[in-house]
């Protein structure tokens, strides 16, 4: 009877052993499977951040064709082009002095990575009739806000300069 309760006793504890050792290689795959989850997650999460949130609608001010201490708003949507630092540009200027405004479609290129003081450059041509083109140049200050100094071409302009400053916030989205 004892030989018996022996082999029993042996024979729970290679059972126990087996088992156990199935039950970690199970739980080294699942293991695995979550360390591999994890990183194809945080490789989405840095590509989403290298190329979201490029899409901004700006509200911004300039000094251009002002008539005193006023400034003449304008609006901005850039949205942007995949992977290529480019964003297409629709944008407005009222100038409260004449009470009417141009508007602009255009491009916005950024040669580098967005960081802080990234600059950028662009062009529009004016679809109202009343300006030809711009070119302008900037930076994003932070996320938010950003300045700009502006050239805007027009046929009938009786303005020394048409070279502007702009200042603006942008929610980015």
């Amino acid at each position: 009877m004892e030989k018996k309760f022996i082999i029993l006793l042996f024979g729970i504890l290679i059972i126990l052993l087996i088992s156990s050792s199935v039950s970690a290689q199970t739980s080294m795959e699942e293991r695995i499977r979550l360390i591999e989850a994890s990183q194809n997650l945080q490789r989405q999460m840095e590509e989403e951040k290298t190329y979201a949130n490029h899409n901004s609608l700006a509200v911004f001010f300039t000094n251009y064709k002002i008539n005193g201490n006023e400034v003449n708003p304008g609006l901005r949507l850039g949205v942007d082009v995949p992977v290529s630092g480019l964003s297409i540009m629709f944008e407005g200027i009222y100038y409260r002095a004449k009470s009417n405004g141009d508007a602009f479609i255009g491009v916005k290129f950024s040669p580098l990575e967005y960081q802080m003081l990234t600059p950028y450059i662009g062009a529009g041509v004016g679809v109202t009739g009343k300006a030809n083109y711009q070119v302008f140049l900037g930076t994003d200050v932070s996320e938010n806000f950003f300045i700009e100094a502006k050239y805007i071409d027009e046929e009938l302009s009786s303005e020394d300069s048409n070279v502007a400053a702009v200042a603006g916030f942008q929610i980015k989205f």
